[in-house]
């Protein structure tokens, strides 16, 4: 407040604005209503290969990356994704666009690509 009253005098004018942000114990902690220890749906791409190990596949606002099955080890594709949906829906809706042909699929490029 000194700085904008000197400042003020000098003819310049600017208003401080105080906001509140994250406290550094929510940035650190990693604790969600929503994450599960596996959930129990089969179509869960999330979950498929590690039930029951834990994850977020019901949380929102995920990073996650998806690696070619079919491709050999050592050399895998990876695709890296980002929502701000579940993982869960958007999984389900990356399978769905590469069961149904749709072009804009990463997974139907990959294919197309090799």
């Amino acid at each position: 407040r000194k700085i904008a009253e000197e400042e003020a005098e000098a003819g310049i004018r600017f208003k401080i604005v105080e906001s509140g942000g994250r406290s550094v114990k929510n940035q650190l902690q990693k604790s969600s209503s929503t994450q599960t220890a596996g959930c129990d749906q089969l179509e869960c791409v999330a979950c498929r290969t590690g039930r029951g190990d834990g994850g977020n596949c019901h949380g929102s606002g995920v990073n996650y990356t998806m690696e070619c099955q079919l491709c050999p080890a050592g050399a895998r594709s990876l695709y890296l994704g980002e929502t701000l949906r579940n993982l869960y829906s958007r999984g389900l809706e990356h399978e769905g666009s590469y069961r149904s042909g749709n072009e804009k699929s990463f997974m139907m490029k990959h294919q197309e690509k090799d």
